[in-house]
Order: structure tokens, then C-alpha cells, then sequence
């Protein structure tokens, strides 16, 4: 009876209440009778709905936009082939500006790269200084289209040195520069601020309060910290950690590492500050963040009561922690850098500032975020010794739903924070690189749910035993025979998407066409395993002398290269294109940049 009443319903109508379901749904209903089948393949409307979740995209409902929905249907399909080939539409190379030797301006070493917008830190040589020191910030809003658009870089001058910054541009169009100076009645202290502009205006943003929101001081002699920030909704956080070897003077204490969140627009500190031990730092919601903890070896993760309520209840607690493997005696974790682009928006909606002929962008919930750790070994006597660099990859959304129950249901009511063995979380939703395997240079290399990666012919690659029916390439190494040097200069897209991780696996797992090749990375096991030794070898990083047991992640993705060489340094990703970095020769500069325009 409900069915018969279903489709008795007018086409527009079927259509609008069937747009409410999910994609795998959509597909259900078309095999329960002819009539939906026939509605559901024949409506433009549903097609493009269906086709945005499976691409993990999501779409400008803004009226500016003006494209129709066949356009947007084919545009999308166009990009997904694009970033499937890797056949890009166009490749445009662009000269950095202030890349210099001897005193000339120069790359300082801060950046960013946003969905659309390209930032480098601008410093000049500093004779006697241990460290140049950035003065400006220039920026560039990428290129797009079938055909390259004309660019220009802007200056942003904030008169003060800067330690790093941060962006909200597409949701905000808000830069927020962290910055510090001398007190004029006290030169032994630094004060440390945060300075927030309009990226298309240059100017002091209207939507705050106060443009300059101060952060904390701190003893000259104790250094200048590294500095974490990010900007979601409402929510500015600064995470400050200062040099080990910094001191206090006698007169002044010295300052500890801190978490500060603030309401941005009111330039308020949302009830005080969280001591913190590491500078990784990254939002799974508007009111969710996450800080890796190097010494508890965890991903904690930190609930951020909205402005509205009481300032008592303001404050950001920790509601629980997700522990990573367990390492062997004398190692120690350093760091763990942590990144997820794009950034959640306040309420999940379309971000506003996104350019308007854009008609659809990566939708926040489904990227992959990217950890780096930085585990080094100390000697028999303690002293410290190698380095070793891991990489760990895991989506937002996953996240998202182990720590959910724990946030608090109603403001002012704390629950004891949980604490997750990685045997309980992480193994079926993560995917794990060692160094060699993996470049760890720059972080901005995940957009959406893809991954970039520079390939030298100085790497070696394992290749693990095929499962039934999938071709396996493993990337992180497992028992196996090394194969002979890659190709060199090859890039590669590795999409962890896993509707496309489907359709890879369909098309029996390694296949290659023309001059690209694709295959699925991450084996099935045909029984549940009850150790590593019955995983699949893909799914096993070694413990490379440094982790307890081997590290299990059984997160599958389609791995796609060109054949064609590249002369780069490094490459980065956003959401529509590669960028190949030149630097300047024996110069740790940018010098050119190229951009691969896939749509």
C-alpha cells in the first residue's frame, strides 16, 4: 500500500521527497519497480545528487552561480574523469615573486594552500639571526577554467614579523596572522597577538569586534614559539609551544604551552587556555578539535561549547583520546603534524566566499586527514639519536563517528574522558606509510578525499601477493619482493574515496589503459584476521624498529599515475589542482610554480 502510494505521487513530487536519500538508497529503489527505475535514471536532478555524494562533493546553492543542472552534471563528470586519468585540462606555470639570493626577499618558509588561494611567507635575509624572519605574506587565487585566467599576486603587509598564519578565506574571507612585539615599557617581553583581515580587501575585517586579539606574553630570552592556527565557524585556535630550552627571566615567569580558542568575531577567549605538548592541530566539526599529544602518544580530541552559552561553561574540555600504536623502549614521538583540507564550515553549510562560477566543492565530512609523526630513537646512554617519519591517513567522517558519543549532550555536563586503544579504533580505518614510501616534506598534499605524491627513481616499492581478483601495489611496504625503481619523476593520485575504491575493485583491481595506469591498494581478508600474520601484506606496515607490533590499517584506495615525467621539487594539491614547485637553484625558495588544472 505505502508503495502504491509512492508512485502515485507526481513526477516533481517523487523527485523532491526521493532527493532526501542517500545515494546507496537511490540505487535501491531502482531496482524495486520500473516506474522508479525509469524516474529516478531519466531525472537530471537526482543523477547530479547521486553523482556529487559518490565524488564526495557537495553543491553552491548560491543564485550567483547561474549554471544549469545538465552543465553542472557534465562538469562534474568531466573533473572525475580528469583526477581518474590524470589528464589534466591545462598546465600553466607561474614565476614566484621575491625569490631571490644574497639580502633579496625570499620564501621564509611559512604557507598555505587553501581550496582556491596559494600563500607564501615573504622574509629577507637577517644577518646575525638564527632564523629569517617572515614580514608579508604574498597571495594568489589560483587559475581555473577551460583556459588559464590571468593572476597577480597581493601583499599582505601586516607591519609587525610574523610567525605563521592561517585562513578561512572561502568561509569567512578572513586571514589571521599570529604576530608578536616588544612591550614598549618592557623590552624583555614579547607580546604575542593575532591580526585578522579581509583577503579581499587588505583591510581590518568588519566582522570582528577587535582585529587585533591578543594571545599571551612570554620572557624574550624563552624564544618564539611554533604556532598552530586554524579557523572554523566562530572558533579561532592558536596552539603556542615554545622552545625547550626557553627560560624565564627573573622577574618573569616563563610561558607554557598552551591551547587558545577564541570567538573570533568577538575577540573573547573561550573560558582559558589548555596546556598542550604538541603544535599538530585540526577540527573534525565546528566544535570539535583535534591536538595530537606526543607524550600519551593519542589524538586528543576537544569539545568547544558555542559562544551562547555561559562563560562558564565556555571552556573547551577533552572528551577523549584515541592512542596510537604502542612504540618499542627508547623511542620517543617528536612531533605529529595534522592536516584536513577542506576545513568544516559553522552549521555544514556551503562555504560563502567559495567563487562564484564554482558549482560545487569538496564536501568537509568526507576528506582524509593526514597525520605525520616524527618518532625518534634514543641511545643506550639516553642521548637522542635517528629520526624515522610515519605517515597515517584517515577520514574526517570516521573520526567524527567514534568520538560523536562523547561529546556532552547539554553544556556544563562533562563526561570522563574516554580513552581508545588503537586496537579499537584504527586498524579498519586507517592507512599507514613509512618514510620511504611516502613524501613527507610538505603536509598540504590531501584535498577532499585524494592524495598527492612525488615518486623519485630513488624509491623502491614492495609489492605485496595479489588478493582474489585485486591487482595490489604496497605503498607502505609488506613481505615481498622489492621491484625494480619507478619510473622517476611520476606523480600519483592516490583517491580514497571509497566509491571509487569500488568501481576499482569491479574493474578487477589493476588495470591499465593507455598511458595511465590505476589499482586498488589495501588487500581483503578472506577470514577475519587474529593476528598481522593472517593480514593481507598491503594492509601491514613493518615496525621498522620502532613500533611495538606491526601497525595494521586496512583503509583501501585507488592509487592512478601518468606516465609522463615531471621536473619538480615538490608537489602540492587543492581541490582542482596539482602544483609543481621549482625552487630557485641552492636556494630554499620557490621559483616557479606550475599548475595542473584538472577541474
Amino acid at each position: 500500500m505505502a508503495a502504491s502510494k509512492l508512485t502515485s505521487l507526481p513526477t516533481e513530487l517523487l523527485i523532491l521527497t526521493l532527493s532526501h536519500l542517500d545515494t546507496l538508497s537511490i540505487f535501491r529503489c531502482m531496482l524495486t519497480c520500473r516506474l522508479l527505475n525509469t524516474t529516478l535514471s531519466s531525472s537530471p536532478y537526482l543523477r547530479y545528487l547521486t553523482q556529487l555524494q559518490i565524488s564526495g562533493m557537495w553543491n553552491n546553492p548560491s543564485q550567483q552561480c547561474g549554471i544549469t543542472i545538465h552543465d553542472r552534471l557534465r562538469m562534474l563528470k568531466k573533473r572525475e574523469r580528469a583526477w581518474r586519468t590524470f589528464d589534466c585540462h591545462w598546465v600553466s606555470s607561474l614565476e614566484v615573486p621575491g625569490s631571490g639570493h644574497d639580502g633579496a626577499e625570499k620564501w621564509s618558509g611559512v604557507y598555505d594552500l587553501t581550496p582556491s588561494v596559494y600563500l607564501l611567507g615573504r622574509a629577507k635575509d637577517r644577518v646575525g639571526d638564527e632564523r629569517d624572519v617572515t614580514q608579508a605574506i604574498q597571495g594568489l587565487r589560483m587559475p581555473w577554467g577551460e583556459a588559464p585566467t590571468e593572476v597577480e599576486w597581493n601583499e599582505f603587509n601586516f607591519g609587525m614579523q610574523i610567525i605563521d598564519f592561517g585562513t578561512a578565506i572561502e568561509e569567512h574571507d578572513l586571514l589571521a596572522c599570529v604576530s608578536y612585539f616588544q612591550e614598549e615599557n618592557n623590552s624583555a617581553l614579547n607580546h604575542f597577538v593575532v591580526v585578522l583581515l579581509r583577503f579581499s580587501t587588505k583591510r581590518t575585517h568588519d566582522a570582528c569586534d577587535r582585529s587585533v586579539i591578543s594571545i599571551c606574553c612570554a620572557p624574550v630570552s624563552q624564544g618564539i614559539p611554533s604556532v598552530s592556527i586554524e579557523i572554523v565557524g566562530e572558533n579561532l585556535a592558536v596552539l603556542c609551544i615554545f622552545p625547550e630550552e626557553g627560560e624565564g627571566d627573573q622577574d618573569i615567569l616563563p610561558q607554557d604551552d598552551r591551547l587558545y580558542i577564541f570567538d573570533w568575531q568577538m575577540g573573547k577567549l573561550k573560558g582559558g587556555s589548555l596546556p598542550v605538548r604538541n603544535a599538530g592541530l585540526t577540527f573534525l566539526r565546528e566544535d570539535i578539535v583535534l591536538n595530537p599529544n606526543i607524550d600519551r602518544g593519542s589524538l586528543d580530541v576537544y569539545h568547544i561549547p558555542p559562544s551562547s552559552d555561559s562563560l562558564v561553561n565556555s571552556r573547551p574540555t577533552l572528551v577523549h583520546s584515541l592512542l596510537l600504536p604502542p612504540l618499542l623502549p627508547n623511542r620517543q614521538i617528536i612531533r605529529i603534524s595534522c592536516r584536513a583540507d577542506p576545513n568544516p564550515t559553522s552549521g555544514g553549510l556551503f562555504p560563502k566566499y567559495t567563487r562564484k562560477e564554482r558549482p560545487f566543492a569538496h564536501n568537509p565530512e568526507d576528506a582524509i586527514t593526514i597525520f605525520t609523526l616524527a618518532i625518534q630513537q634514543l641511545d643506550e646512554d639516553g642521548t637522542e639519536g635517528s629520526w624515522k617519519h610515519f605517515v597515517m591517513l584517515v577520514h574526517r567522517r570516521a573520526l567524527l563517528e567514534i568520538v560523536e558519543d562523547s561529546i556532552p549532550r547539554y553544556p556544563g555536563t562533562s563526561k570522563h574522558t574516554r580513552v581508545s586503544p588503537y586496537t579499537s579504533w584504527g586498524p579498519n580505518i586507517t592507512r599507514w606509510f613509512a618514510e620511504n614510501d611516502f613524501s613527507t616534506g610538505f603536509i598540504t598534499t590531501t584535498s577532499g578525499q585524494r592524495c598527492v605524491q612525488y615518486v623519485s627513481g630513488s624509491r623502491n616499492r614492495r609489492r605485496g601477493a595479489a588478493g582474489e581478483s585485486d591487482g595490489f601495489e604496497a605503498m607502505q611496504g609488506g613481505e615481498g619482493e622489492l621491484d625494480p625503481p619507478r619510473e622517476p619523476d611520476t606523480i600519483e593520485i592516490l583517491d580514497f574515496n571509497p566509491w571509487h575504491v569500488k568501481l576499482g575493485r569491479h574493474m578487477g583491481g589493476l588495470v591499465g589503459v593507455g598511458d595511465w595506469l590505476f589499482g586498488v591498494v589495501g588487500g581483503r581478508n578472506l577470514l577475519t584476521p587474529t593476528s598481522s600474520m593472517d593480514e593481507h601484506p598491503s594492509n601491514v606496515l613493518p615496525r621498522n624498529n620502532t613500533f611495538k607490533n606491526p601497525v595494521v590499517g586496512r583503509l583501501p584506495y585507488l592509487v592512478s599515475a601518468s606516465e609522463e615525467k615531471w621536473d619538480y621539487d615538490a608537489v602540492l594539491l587543492d581541490e582542482e589542482r596539482v602544483v609543481g614547485v621549482r625552487n630557485q637553484p641552492d636556494a630554499y625558495s620557490n621559483g616557479t610554480i606550475d599548475i595542473l588544472y584538472f577541474g
